[in-house]
């Protein structure tokens, strides 16, 4: 069940966030979820390295790389701007969250169905 959910999540995630004039193609998702080191007993600020993750996400926000973000269940969603998966898995390498276990991540091609546009 849990395999099925992640797709459909995703899918429903695209109908929502659709394409705005940022979403072109060399769009990937990211895709986290709460790792092997979540710690239930701690807040997230209080996980092991959130401090890493949340500045990861900031520097990628501030160089303009990423196009929308957001959480939706239990999964975090960032779609960012790269030319290749493997350009995108390297823009995760300064977040030691994801090295330590605290959050895991699958990294994949974005492929947008609806236009639209993302407001807050």
């Amino acid at each position: 069940m849990k395999y099925l959910l992640l797709p459909a999540m995703v899918l429903v995630a695209a109908l929502l966030v659709g394409a705005s004039p940022q979403a072109a193609p060399g769009t990937v998702a990211l895709v986290f979820t709460t790792g092997p080191a979540w710690d239930t007993s701690k807040s997230p600020n209080a996980q092991a390295q959130f401090g890493s993750h949340s500045a990861n996400l900031r520097r990628l926000r501030e160089a303009g790389v990423i196009v929308a973000g957001g959480r939706f269940g239990a999964y975090g969603l960032i779609l960012v701007r790269a030319p290749s998966i493997d350009s995108a898995q390297a823009m995760l390498l300064p977040d030691s969250s994801i090295v330590v276990g605290t959050f895991k991540v699958e990294v994949t091609r974005w492929s947008t169905i609806y236009e639209g546009t993302i407001t807050r």
